[in-house]
Parts: C-alpha cells; sequence; structure tokens
C-alpha cells in the first residue's frame, strides 16, 4: 500500500517485528504546526478558561510541545489499531508518522469484513478515550495548575477533533473502512473500496475549496493527501482481486538472470554493467538454486578477481512455488530482503522469479481489460 510514499523513512523503534518509522515529511510540519500553535496561544488558552499569561510556559513552548504531543496522539492511534488488527490474524508491516498523521501498513488484511471494521474502528476509538480523558482532566484540575489544565484542554479537544474527522466514512481515512466493511457482504470487497475511495474523493474536493476559500494552507496538504490516498486504496483493492485469481507459474518471469556457482565476482560485476541487472540468482551446475547476489555486495569486494561469488551471496533466499497462491508469494516479497522472489520446483531446481514489476503489469493488464469491455459496450449500444 502506497509504497512509494514512505521512501526517506527512519525506523525509530520496533514493537516486536513491527517497525515504526518517521518520515521525513514529519520534520517539516512540525515546526508548522509549532507556530501555529504558538501563534494561537492566546485564543486557545481563551478556549480553556485562562488568562493567556497564566501559564507558566510560553507559547513558543508551548508550541513545540504539543506539536509533539499530538503525534504522540496519532501514534498510539495507529498502534491501537495493529493491536486489533494483529489480533485478527492480519499482517503488519510497518507503522509510519509522517507529515498530515499515520499509516499502519498491512501485508495481508482480516479475512472477516467485521474484523477490519472493527481494526479500523479502534484507532478513532482510541483518539476518542484520549479526548475524553484529556477534557475530563481539564474540568477538574484546579486554576491553580494553568499549565496542566490547559495541556489537558488542548490535546483532548485535539484528540476527540483527531477522532470525528477519522471516522467520516471516506478513503483513506479510518471511516472509509468501516463504510467498506459494511458494503463488502453486499458489494464484493473492490466494489465496496472504490465506492468508499468515490466518496473520499469527493470530500477532498470540498476539503480543497474550502482551503483555498479561507486561505488555510494545512487544509489544503490534507485535501491533497485524501485525494491520493482515496485513489491508492482503490487501485489496491483492485491489485488484491486480481492476485487472488492467479497463482506463481502464470506470472511469474521464466528467464530471470542467473550465474552458476563457478563463476567469479568479477566475472559478475561484468555481466551486470553490460546488462544492467542488479541483481542474480546463484545457481548449481544442476539448476538447483543456492542464493541471490546484489550489485552492491559486488562492488563492495576488494578484490574481486578470482573471488568465487558464492563467497558473497545471500543464501538461503525464500522461495515460492509454481502452483502457489500469487497473493501469499507477494506478500512473501513484501518481507524479503531480495528484489526477486525466486520460483523453484520440488527439488528446488529455479524456474522463474517474480519481481515487483508483477504489480504494474496486473495493473496495466485490468485497465486494459476495463477499456476493452467499455469500447465494445458502446459498440453494442451503437
Amino acid at each position: 500500500m502506497m509504497s512509494g510514499m514512505f521512501r526517506g523513512s527512519w525506523t525509530i523503534f520496533r514493537l516486536g517485528r513491527i517497525p515504526v518509522r518517521l518520515h521525513w515529511s514529519l520534520l517539516l510540519i512540525l515546526p508548522y504546526l509549532a507556530f501555529v500553535i504558538g501563534d494561537q496561544f492566546a485564543a486557545a488558552a481563551r478556549m480553556a478558561g485562562l488568562p493567556a499569561r497564566a501559564t507558566v510556559l510560553g507559547p513558543c513552548v508551548w508550541g513545540v510541545a504539543l506539536a509533539v504531543s499530538l503525534f504522540l496522539c496519532v501514534l498510539l492511534h495507529e498502534l491501537s489499531h495493529v493491536a486489533v488488527g494483529v489480533h485478527a490474524g492480519a499482517e503488519v508491516q510497518s507503522v509510519t508518522l509522517m507529515m498530515l498523521g499515520g499509516v499502519t501498513q498491512m501485508t495481508r488484511m482480516p479475512a472477516r469484513p467485521v474484523w477490519d471494521g472493527l481494526m479500523a474502528l479502534a484507532g478513532p476509538a482510541a483518539s476518542g478515550v484520549l479526548g475524553l480523558a484529556g477534557v475530563a482532566l481539564w474540568r477538574f484540575v484546579p486554576a491553580a495548575l494553568p499549565d496542566v489544565k490547559f495541556g489537558a484542554f488542548y490535546l483532548g479537544e485535539i484528540n476527540l477533533a483527531l477522532a470525528a474527522f477519522n471516522l467520516l466514512p471516506a478513503f483513506p481515512m479510518d471511516g472509509g473502512r468501516i463504510l467498506r466493511a459494511i458494503l463488502q457482504p453486499v458489494l464484493g470487497r473492490v466494489r465496496a473500496t472504490e465506492g468508499a475511495a468515490l466518496v473520499g474523493k469527493i470530500l477532498a474536493v470540498l476539503l480543497a475549496i474550502g482551503g483555498l476559500y479561507v486561505g488555510n494552507i494545512l487544509l489544503l496538504l490534507i485535501a491533497v493527501f485524501v485525494f491520493a490516498g482515496a485513489g491508492v486504496e482503490a487501485r489496491q483493492a483492485q491489485i488484491e482481486d486480481l492476485t487472488r485469481r492467479f497463482t506463481v507459474g502464470q506470472v511469474m518471469d521464466r528467464h530471470p538472470p542467473i550465474v552458476e556457482s563457478v563463476a567469479t565476482t568479477a566475472e559478475v560485476a561484468a555481466r551486470i554493467r553490460t546488462s544492467g541487472d542488479g541483481a542474480f540468482f546463484v545457481v548449481a551446475a544442476d539448476g538447483r538454486l543456492l542464493g541471490g547476489v546484489l550489485a552492491t555486495q559486488l562492488f563492495a569486494v576488494p578484490d574481486e578477481t578470482g573471488t568465487p561469488v558464492t563467497t558473497v551471496m545471500q543464501a538461503p533466499l525464500p522461495t515460492a512455488t509454481p502452483d502457489e497462491p500469487l497473493e501469499t508469494a507477494l506478500r512473501d516479497l513484501a518481507g524479503a530482503r531480495f528484489p526477486r522472489l525466486p520460483v523453484v520446483d520440488g527439488d528446488g531446481r529455479l524456474l522463474g522469479a517474480l519481481g515487483p514489476e508483477v504489480l504494474e503489469n496486473l495493473r496495466r493488464g485490468r485497465d486494459l481489460e476495463r477499456r476493452r469491455a467499455a469500447l465494445f459496450g458502446r459498440r453494442r449500444e451503437a
């Protein structure tokens, strides 16, 4: 899902085997949020029932503190998705904090729509609980503790707003997933996703119009994010539907780049320079798969001359079989450290490979299929 959007992310910690990442765009939005919060500090203090100068901490400090706290709340929101998703049998690839919130990437969604909906609901529920707790704390904390009272009010209101916004029934918000879970038993997953994505695009247009009208840059950024995210969700559902129809053997590359185990790193490096392939499978004389080697590994060898390629190859590699469902193999490819997934027979002989380009080929095939259907439909009407 939206994998290209997550380039430039750094893992800050791991929750078991799930990496929690920080996207570079977050470093851009945090100073802006800190400035906006600091600039509106006096108005926010009045809403909290406090004089603007009652707090010990100044507007600038509060701006930074609340901007960081907001994304900690977003992290808790995303981890709530993870907790319910893992319980429901989903496979979580990563959690990424980015400019306009957080995104939890899944390599496998819950099998039942009801769990898909509950997983989506978990995030807004967590934000709602944080919001209610903040508002309750604000009401009961005495005015003698103005900083605690202000912080509780601001984070409480922000979390309630976050919960409400995410419950909008449109992709890519959580409400869109809940809407899909409701529609899926009637329409099927693809059509239900497309419907929720269409609502998301309509919402994005309205947000953009509102942002232009009031001159709010952040609202425009949210509109762009929502519009793009809705499109990605619809395409992802279409691809998932296609992958369930094929086996690995039907779509694999039957002539992947290979080198024999007797080759030296110098010979393989020369082939890389002439062919442009950045990854080769290493096979024995009888065709059995031994491992794989990347261009970066070869060029890091101090002395290429005479060094057996088997000394630098990655081994063992995860593999697939020709009759394996494509959906399962693509999940294995997403979690592998090698860019292509080798396909082997029962004796371990290399038959082909799966690369990330298979998804693009399937998407193009789907688009071509739709265009043909539309064309022939118009001809029949004529």
